[in-house]
């Protein structure tokens, strides 16, 4: 017995070929591809860390900080609440829709949703129709021509959101730059601090040779040892105060790795500093701080008037459209005109006491705002003084640096002619490290200043700088600035 197939076994074949043809581009990508990678997959390239300068690390922290998030969204809650503050003046229309049952004659014609003009007792009842409601003058505003007063309290509050901003910038700027600078400042001075431990670990054993055939008092010996000891610690301070800069320069970019970033291990380049006057003037003329004070005094302004306002009459419009099935005839149309004029006549003194209570606010606003005007001033002196003495301090690091670079070039030359001693030498490699480990301390610490007086005037000394340099100033021509803002 023979089976019969509706299709020839060399057609069939055929077909079999078609489909493995198309279907094996699909196949070997699949394999290609694999779903998830292994960590041990070395056909994967490892794209390595990400090499941030300050200006790029600056940037990305800028970009990415849930705090400048945060208030950069509040700004823009309070400008949707601005916004509806406005159109809370403009005309509404309403829809009316209802049904129900009625018990008992209507009582008055005014009546605006329920039964009306009607004999009927006890019956249901459907309603509909449309009401149009126009605020003509209310809270001091005629038709919200002119900016309502509880308008101009959400626009002040949006003007504090807004500096609230920029203040929240210059915060997260500020500790983005000196966790920078820490994180380069350790690195460096972990550096300097090597050799002059091994050069005291070379003074110890010397020493100890030494007391052998007693040529050193045990004082001396102990003092050596206890110097080794305190610069040994210090070192391990300064490795453990590098990793943990490093360790908050990832944290503030948001990531969780510190071996995928990358710093540039170098200070930024200092640029002048304008004079105090220029500086006070730049300050009080944009810090946000005396902005933010500043909308405190209009929001507390624009309360008093709209407390004032209490005492005006207030003016309403309100028409209407119905049909009603209990209407006599049913479905009879009404239209209703209503004008509807509200005197303040007595309260008790209580928009009196608003009043009174929204002035002395006032006041107090206005004296805070002269309070923080005086506290930059304070805090901007202070920080240019700190400046001060921060640059005088690192000129006499420099040449105290000098002066023992000098010297321990002239002794290492002595010591390899074998005209001075070993412990010469290390004496003079010691007190070499000691400067320049002094001199580093200094620059971070005028590094330090010039955040701190960036921080204190929210940048208007840089924007001094870089205006001077648009016009071609001569002051900044071999100074491009040490950092710039994003």
């Amino acid at each position: 017995m023979k089976l019969q197939f509706p299709i020839s076994l060399r057609h069939a074949l055929s077909w079999l070929v078609c489909v493995f043809v198309l279907l094996a581009p699909a196949l070997a990508s699949e394999d290609a591809v694999p779903a998830v990678s292994s960590a041990d997959d070395s056909s994967i390239p490892d794209a390595g860390p990400i090499h941030y300068t300050l200006d790029e690390y600056l940037t990305a922290v800028m970009a990415r900080n849930p705090a400048i998030l945060s208030a950069e969204l509040d700004a823009q809650s309070i400008d949707y609440a601005r916004r509806a503050a406005k159109a809370s003046y403009f005309p509404k229309l309403d829809a009316i829709g209802s049904t129900g049952y009625v018990q008992g004659a209507t009582v008055s014609p005014f009546i605006t949703n329920g039964a009306k003009n009607t004999n009927k007792v006890n019956d249901y009842f459907d309603l509909g129709g449309g009401r149009l409601t126009i605020p003509v003058f209310t809270d001091g505003t005629f038709l919200g021509i002119n900016t309502p007063p509880k308008v101009a309290i959400v626009q002040a509050q949006k003007s504090q959101a807004d500096a609230k901003v920029t203040l929240a910038q210059n915060e997260i700027l500020y500790r983005a730059l000196v966790i920078y600078l820490q994180a380069i400042a350790a690195s460096k001075l972990s550096a300097i601090l090597q050799p002059k431990l091994g050069a005291l670990q070379s003074q110890v054993k010397m020493l100890q040779i030494k007391e052998r055939y007693h040529m050193v008092s045990n004082e001396e010996i102990n003092g050596s040892v206890a110097q080794l000891a305190e610069v040994n610690a210090l070192s391990q301070q300064s490795q453990w105060l590098t990793a943990s800069a490093l360790i908050q320069v990832t944290q503030l970019l948001g990531v969780d790795d510190p071996r995928q970033v990358q710093i540039e291990a170098e200070y930024p380049e200092l640029c002048p500093v304008a004079d105090y006057q220029t500086l006070l003037t730049s300050t009080l003329l944009s810090h946000p701080a005396l902005t933010t004070q500043q909308s405190a005094v209009d929001q507390a302004k624009a309360q008093h008037a709209l407390d004032q306002t209490s005492f005006l009459p207030s003016v309403t419009s309100q028409n209407s459209y119905e049909w009603g099935s209990n209407f006599d005839p049913p479905g009879t149309d009404r239209w209703l005109a209503a004008l509807t004029v509200s005197v303040p006549l007595f309260d008790g003194g209580e928009n009196y006491f608003k009043v009174r209570s929204s002035a002395t606010k006032l006041e107090s606003e206005k004296q805070q705002l002269y309070q923080v005007k005086l506290d930059i001033e304070s805090d901007l002196q202070a920080a240019y003084t700190a400046l001060e003495d921060s640059n005088v301090a690192y000129a006499t690091s420099l040449v105290s640096l000098n002066k023992e670079n000098l010297e321990h070039q002239r002794n290492e030359i002595l010591y390899k002619h074998g005209q001075i001693s070993m412990a010469d030498y290390l004496s003079s490699q010691i007190a070499y490290a000691d400067a320049a480990y002094a001199a580093e301390s200094c620059h971070f610490r005028l590094l330090l200043a010039y955040a701190g007086l960036e921080r204190v005037s929210s940048g208007a000394w840089l924007k001094n700088i870089r205006e001077k340099l648009i016009k071609g100033n001569d002051l900044g021509q071999s100074h491009p600035g040490w950092f710039k803002l994003p």
